[in-house]
């Protein structure tokens, strides 16, 4: 009952087994309720779907519905009084120039409204939409969010490890 139910984690195509025990295993120790996933092909088809369910004991505590679609899973976020759902992205600056970022991520994440962490309003029930390790939330999940929310990081690091991201 203590338990924060107005904060969700989304995770979109999380690959790293590793990375996805890790953000379970932290929110469950911050209290968190509810998590919502949607898993990418290659979990699905590769024979690693059977290790989705591997937290180290923290998801027993969690929710965590699983979603086929980005579609699917805004729905579901929505109809559980979701009043503001945030694609976590880099900042513009920390996307070196080399990088190979797909044309429709970028547009998708250009078209959102970004705000820094510190100045999202937890008062209202949210949604932090956390994507695939490289590349982030996919465009049709990031066309589906409110706005964008970027961690502002001080040193030279330009990214952190999703795993880490989740739980900041």
């Amino acid at each position: 009952s203590s338990r924060m139910s107005g904060l969700r984690i989304v995770l979109e195509d999380c690959e790293d087994v590793g990375n996805r025990a890790a953000i379970l295993r932290t929110a469950e120790a911050f209290g968190l309720l509810h998590i919502h996933e949607i898993p990418g092909a290659e979990l699905k088809t590769n024979g690693r779907a059977k290790k989705i369910g591997v937290a180290h004991s923290g998801q027993k505590w969690l929710r965590i519905s699983v979603h086929s679609s980005a579609a699917e899973c805004v729905a579901a976020l929505r109809a559980a009084g979701c009043e503001s759902i945030l694609a976590a992205v880099p900042a513009a600056a920390a996307i070196p120039p080399s990088e190979s970022w797909h044309a429709a991520r970028k547009a998708a994440v250009d078209a959102l409204t970004a705000t820094a962490l510190e100045h999202v309003d937890f008062g209202r029930h949210t949604a932090l939409c956390f994507g695939y390790e490289r590349l982030g939330v996919s465009a049709a999940l990031a066309a589906a969010c409110d706005g964008a929310m970027t961690i502002p990081m001080y040193g030279l690091t330009e990214s952190l490890n999703v795993s880490v991201a989740a739980i900041v």
